[in-house]
C-alpha cells in the first residue's frame, strides 16, 4: 500500500502526521513500513530524525536507478533503520526526482515493503502530482481556518484524485474557527464525499516534536490513553481496511 501525505499548504503539519501514521503502522500490522521524503527544500524527516545520523537517502537511490544498478539487495543501503519494523527516506539534495526514477523507487519499495508512506510537498507540485497518481490513498492535512479548507477544495490535484482523498483535521479544536461538522460540510458541497479524521491539539504530542522524539508520541506505551493515540488507530484502522488489502494486521496496540 502507498500512502501520500499532503496539504494545500505548508504548516498545516503534514510531517508529524506521517511520522505519527507510519509508527502506529507498525503496530498495526505485521509487517516493514518505509517513510520516505521528497520534501527537498525543507528535508523535514532528516529534521526530526537528526539524532540518527540519516545519510544518502534519495541522492543513493536516484544515482543507482539513473546508473542501472538498484536492485533489492541494495535498496537498504539507502535507507535509515529506525526500529525492525520503520525505516526511513530522507529527501535528495544533490539530484533531481523525474517520473521514470518516481516509477522505479516505488516499484523496487513495494517488494520490500508492505507500506510506503511519502511526506510530499505542500501546495501544488508537479512531483507531488505524480506521487498522488501512484498512491493508493492520499491524507490531506488541513486546519480548522476556512481560507485553508478553501484552498483544499479549490486544489486542481485533489479534484483529480478525489475518490482517494481522505482528510485530516490536525491539531483540531472544537471550540474554535470551523466546527468539524462545517468543514465537513464545505468539503462535501466540493464533491468531497471521503472520510474526515481529527488529530486533536495535544501539548505532550507537541512537545515530543519539538525535541525531535516524535516517534515516542505513538510507540511510548504511556501515550496509548491519549485522545490522539485513540485518534491515530481510527484513522490507521480505517486506511488498513479500505486500501491495504491483503497487509497481514496484528492489532496489537
Amino acid at each position: 500500500m502507498v500512502i501520500s501525505i499532503t496539504a494545500p499548504q505548508k504548516g498545516m503539519g503534514p510531517t508529524q502526521n506521517a511520522i505519527n501514521l507510519s509508527a502506529m503502522l507498525t503496530r498495526l500490522i505485521k509487517g516493514k513500513v518505509l517513510l520516505g521524503d521528497i520534501t527537498k527544500f525543507s528535508k523535514d524527516l532528516e529534521y526530526y530524525f537528526s539524532d540518527t545520523h540519516a545519510l544518502k537517502g534519495l541522492d543513493s537511490l536516484i544515482s543507482l536507478v539513473e546508473a542501472g544498478l538498484l536492485r533489492e539487495d541494495n535498496f537498504d543501503s539507502c535507507v535509515k533503520s529506525i526500529n525492525p519494523e520503520l525505516d526511513i527516506l530522507i529527501a535528495n539534495e544533490c539530484f533531481e526526482l523525474n517520473r521514470y526514477i518516481i516509477d522505479k523507487i516505488i516499484s523496487f519499495s513495494e517488494k520490500i515493503y508492505d507500506v510506503i508512506v511519502f511526506d510530499t510537498i505542500s501546495g501544488n507540485n508537479v512531483l507531488t502530482q505524480h506521487f498522488l497518481e501512484k498512491s493508493d490513498v492520499i491524507v490531506v492535512v488541513l486546519n480548522q481556518y476556512k481560507n485553508v479548507v478553501d484552498m483544499a477544495v479549490g486544489n486542481h490535484m485533489y479534484k483529480e484524485f478525489a475518490d482517494k482523498i481522505v482528510f485530516v483535521l490536525n491539531r483540531f479544536r472544537d471550540d474554535i474557527n470551523l466546527k468539524y461538522s462545517d468543514v465537513r460540510e464545505i468539503l462535501r458541497s466540493k464533491g468531497y464525499d471521503g472520510e474526515v479524521f481529527t488529530i486533536s491539539y495535544d501539548v505532550s504530542m507537541i512537545n515530543e516534536c519539538n525535541d525531535h522524539s516524535v516517534l515516542n508520541f505513538i510507540l511510548n506505551k504511556g501515550m496509548k490513553t491519549s485522545t490522539v493515540h485513540e485518534e491515530m488507530v481510527l484513522l490507521t484502522d480505517f486506511l488498513l481496511k479500505n486500501y491495504g488489502k491483503g497487509i497481514p494486521v496484528s492489532y496489537t496496540h
